[in-house]
């Protein structure tokens, strides 16, 4: 079954009840002449306290829902004994009726093609509107009876005024179309107006958020019920004896609907709270009758342990009232015009007790809603629920919250990639786990996000693919750091980005599985690496190449290394140098390791990329960039790796070669200004490196002078992968 709600702001009143003309002529007359001797009445209600206590008896404690919370027995409203326990003074309700009122009660409005169902058939109505209340009025539970000085006197013009309206329409008048009452009320007025129920104002009005009394209240009933009207008629009641609507109280009274406050009073001018309300109702039409009525679950936390507690449970169940929201019902609060005629057009026209139950086999969800997007209240364990309103796949629930909403099928998603979860619905919040191609069990949404159930609990993913372009060639990192493995290097692409983070790096979709990418680095105009700088004098005159090589594997390892000791790693080729008509003659070969001395102790000159690798291998997976192009190299450093590259001192111009043979007869062409710097950063007309002899971090060059430079002395350089 699927109901419409609407929820209506406001607040939701009822009519002064009107009396026919035609029977009570004389007793009107009556009681013009009265009016004064009701006035004194009232002056004098002090007269009639009494130290007694109210009367109550304790209901038998029943098991609650196993979603509800578990409680003692409830001392409750006795069915023969108290209509509704006195509690509280007048004056208490005074101070609750002056406030302003932001809460909605959300009666049920019976939908009905027919004026006036016949007997015995009535109609299924859907559920379209809501009931909306007045401020709180606090009826509470039973307890000693407190005396009161502040008992309100009878403002005697208005108790004319209320005569006079009371007859203000017959019983043949046509409904009026009254101007002020809500469109959610107007239903149900316009059905109690037409059984000549309940009447409005003669300006028009029917002031659908007065508060209703507990004599227009009794009125109602038996005008509803269609009891006989006694004119002489006397209910027992001592503070009932001369109120207009004496006759309506003596015959529900006799009708055992009421039974008072227990102490002899019947309070008729007092505000009627919804408990009250609720309790006149069940009892006047029997629907507690209905066998399954009995031990029904308490949906809303407000009402567990009140005297009203069953009555408002079983105007829930038969879809009369579904409270002010899911979880507070307020019994205490007066019933507004409109809202007391909303009870009972609603209970007129049940067809019959709504709730069901049904055994949720599973450890499930409850939410705020009938959507995954409305948010988890609580978690339960498999149990059988009562089902209090069905919507789709949805179904209301009674809970410890109140009523809350399942799905009555677990619901599932399919994922048909690799994806990362997260502990929050974001992307740069923290990553818990990654999962391959599945169907998952979805418990809420947010967006495109959901969360799922995992084996680590609840986790969220997120089901829309995001791709994002990265204009060049990009390194895939197995973690989200320079010094993890390189897993592949690719050309610019469209990649699927699963996760990112607030330092510029992205966990991104690969055919070797999720890798990372910092596409911050990448697709910035300028980058520069924060690679530590060391000069090689004095110790290593000779040694730039040992000392770039440092700076670069600290930066990218996050270790410090001895520059000496370091450079003494270093493989050497210790042939010594001969000379012959003052030139160098025979010598070392730099592809085998250093030649000569680094120190500077003695000549020395410069080692290649191939033999410092073998050294680069012991700290990282180096690669050999000999032969590159310098957009090879500029990638490297917007990946996040600095390179080693040889080119020359100051970036001077090359000097021609000095030629010397090997001892195997190899010719060498070593140009004595060769140098080797760490390349940190690159952008568009620059390019910033460490240079170890002037000690110079970050150092500029203009970056085509430095491409030739480095194109000139052989495309040498060295990185790590």
């Amino acid at each position: 079954m699927k109901s419409t709600k609407i929820t209506i702001a406001g607040i939701v009143a009822f009519t002064t009840l009107t009396l026919p003309t035609s029977s009570f002529a004389e007793l009107e007359k009556q009681k013009q002449d009265t009016i004064e001797i009701q006035a004194k009445d009232y002056n004098n209600i002090d007269s009639f306290k009494d130290n007694s206590s109210a009367q109550s008896s304790t209901e038998q404690s029943k098991t609650p829902n196993a979603i509800n919370n578990p409680s003692n027995s409830m001392d409750k409203e006795s069915e023969n004994v108290n209509e509704e326990p006195d509690n509280k003074t007048d004056k208490n309700n005074k101070n609750d009726q002056g406030k302003s009122s932001d809460n909605q009660e959300r009666i049920v409005t019976k939908k009905n093609n027919t004026t006036t169902p016949k007997e015995n058939e009535k109609p299924i109505i859907n559920e379209t509107s809501k009931e909306i209340l007045s401020d709180t009025n606090t009826e509470g539970a039973p307890q000693q009876l407190v005396e009161s000085d502040d008992t309100p006197a009878v403002n005697v013009e208005n108790k004319k005024n209320n005569i006079q309206l009371e007859n203000t329409y017959s019983r043949n008048t046509t409904a009026p179309n009254f101007t002020d009452v809500p469109s959610w009320a107007k239903e149900a007025v316009d059905y109690l107006v037409g059984k000549n129920v309940i009447n409005g104002y003669p300006d028009g009005r029917f002031a659908p958020y007065d508060t209703l009394t507990r004599a227009q209240a009794a009125t109602i009933i038996a005008k509803s019920l269609e009891l006989p009207i006694d004119p002489t008629a006397k209910p027992t009641f001592y503070d009932a004896q001369n109120n207009w609507a004496t006759p309506y109280i003596a015959a529900v009274e006799k009708a055992g609907v009421i039974v008072g406050d227990g102490t002899g009073r019947y309070n008729p001018d007092r505000e009627i709270t919804r408990a009250s309300m609720a309790s006149i109702l069940v009892k006047a039409y029997n629907l507690d009758k209905d066998n399954n009525t009995t031990n029904l679950p308490t949906p809303f936390p407000d009402l567990i342990g009140h005297w009203g507690e069953k009555y408002a449970n079983t105007l829930v169940a038969y879809g009369v009232s579904n409270g002010v929201d899911d979880s507070s019902w307020l019994p205490n609060k007066s019933v507004t015009r409109a809202e007391g005629a909303q009870f009972v057009a609603n209970v007129e026209r049940t067809t019959g007790i709504k709730l069901k139950k049904e055994y949720i086999d599973r450890e499930f969800y409850t939410y705020n809603a009938p959507s995954l997007s409305s948010g988890i209240a609580s978690s339960y364990a498999p149990q059988t629920v009562a089902i209090y309103e069905e919507e789709g796949d949805w179904i209301k629930i009674s809970t410890h919250l109140g009523l809350r909403w399942i799905p009555r099928n677990e619901i599932i998603s399919s994922i048909d990639r690799n994806f990362v979860t997260f502990d929050q619905p974001s992307r740069n919040a923290t990553a818990l786990s990654t999962y391959t191609p599945q169907n998952v069990k979805v418990v809420a949404e947010n967006g495109s996000w959901i969360q799922i159930k995992t084996y680590a609990g609840l986790q969220w993913v997120d089901k829309n693919v995001t791709y994002q372009y990265i204009p060049k060639v990009f390194f895939a990192y197995d973690e989200p750091n320079y010094s993890s493995r390189v897993s592949f290097k690719y050309a610019p692409q469209n990649v699927v980005v699963e996760q990112e983070m607030h330092n510029g790096w992205s966990r991104i979709q690969t055919g070797n599985g999720l890798k990372w990418v910092n596409i911050n680095n990448i697709s910035a105009q300028k980058v520069v690496l924060d690679v530590p700088i060391h000069r090689q004098f004095p110790e290593l005159y000779n040694g730039c190449e040992a000392v770039a090589l440092q700076m670069m594997l600290e930066y990218n390892n996050g270790i410090s290394l001895n520059k000496v000791n370091f450079a003494n790693e270093q493989p050497f080729d210790r042939t010594p140098m001969q000379r012959r008509n003052g030139k160098i003659s025979i010598w070392g070969d730099p592809d085998v390791g250093f030649v000569g001395d680094v120190s500077g102790n003695k000549p020395g000159f410069a080692i290649n990329p191939g033999p410092l690798k073998t050294l680069l291998d012991r700290y990282a997976r180096g690669t050999n960039l000999t032969g590159q192009s310098f957009s090879i190299l500029e990638s490297y450093v917007r990946n996040g790796k600095p390179v080693v590259a040889w080119v020359t001192e100051n970036l001077g111009s090359p000097e021609s070669p000095t030629v010397w043979k090997t001892t195997n007869g190899k010719t060498i062409y070593g140009r004595m200004n060769t140098h080797a710097v760490t390349i940190t950063g690159i952008d568009d007309n620059s390019v910033y490196y460490n240079d170890s002899i002037t000690g110079q971090k970050n150092a500029r060059a203009d970056k085509d002078w430095f491409i030739y430079i480095y194109n000139q002395m052989g495309n040498k350089a060295l990185s790590i992968d």
